[in-house]
């Protein structure tokens, strides 16, 4: 539980995920939806695994059917 809270505190936080926070607020702006799939492409600075790491955390919210989380 612990290293979930400091993961949502880093993605809230560190400046490399700046544009992820404005993606989220833009969307909520918009009244759009807030998915895993519209911002999964601002967490390409997360890992050194770059496109590979996205396309894999596309690829689980997919698989585990995590859209069913998506804020709308």
């Amino acid at each position: 539980m612990h290293s979930v809270q400091r993961y949502l505190f880093n993605l809230n936080s560190h400046e490399a995920y700046t544009q992820l926070r404005i993606s989220r607020a833009e969307l909520r702006e918009e009244g759009e939806p807030i998915t895993g799939l519209d911002l999964v492409d601002n967490l390409r600075r997360y890992s050194e695994r770059g496109d590979d790491y996205i396309e894999e955390l596309q690829s689980m919210i997919r698989f585990n059917n995590l859209t069913e989380l998506d804020v709308e």
